[in-house]
């Protein structure tokens, strides 16, 4: 059974490459910063329209010394791109909406009126959306550059684990935001 599957998704890469590159698999480089592993798949479902699907997953830190917050968690962001060049998607100038699923998890070491210091924690979901735009290079090799920006509403909700509310600021995952930035990645 293994081998007839494994047989009908390789017939159906070659299949694929013979025909055009309309399959994107990227990286965000610049997420590695904040210590989050960044990746994207990216589908042309037509000659000017395409699908993505990113996630994300990790963790990072805002802050220093005792005001210190590190967030862990993960985010999904659908998106449908349209391609408004000559070229056929998933290549050239885009624009498109998508929408942001969040959930982190906060963590931050409190001094309280005594001097006695506890952690306090507490689950975060955004949830959001917005327009992207932006340029998508597909090079002869299958390498992409996929470079994009746009406005980004996100509301969130959190709950208290440990702790008050008062203890961990939710931070700027509510309210209009700008999302940008590059990835890299192979077409196929």
């Amino acid at each position: 059974m293994i081998k007839y599957f494994s047989s009908a998704v390789l017939a159906l890469l070659i299949c694929n490459m013979a025909f055009a590159q309309n399959t994107v698999i990227k990286v965000n480089p610049l997420s590695l910063i904040l210590l989050t592993a960044n990746v994207a798949a990216e589908h042309a479902v037509s000659s000017k329209m395409s699908v993505q699907l990113g996630a994300s997953f990790g963790g990072f830190k805002l802050g220093d010394g005792d005001n210190k917050t590190s967030y862990t968690g993960l985010s999904a962001v659908p998106e449908v791109r349209f391609y408004l060049t000559k070229s056929d998607a998933p290549k050239g100038f885009f624009v498109g909406p998508y929408g942001v699923v969040r959930s982190y998890t906060t963590k931050q070491t409190v001094t309280d009126f005594n001097g006695d210091t506890y952690e306090a924690k507490q689950k975060l979901n955004v949830f959001g959306g917005g327009l992207n735009t932006g340029y998508q290079f597909l090079f002869d090799s299958g390498f992409v550059l996929d470079l994009f920006a746009g406005p980004c509403y996100g509301s969130t909700t959190s709950k208290v684990i440990t702790g008050s509310e008062e203890d961990i600021d939710p931070g700027s995952f509510s309210g209009i935001s700008v999302r940008a930035g590059l990835a890299l990645g192979w077409s196929f």
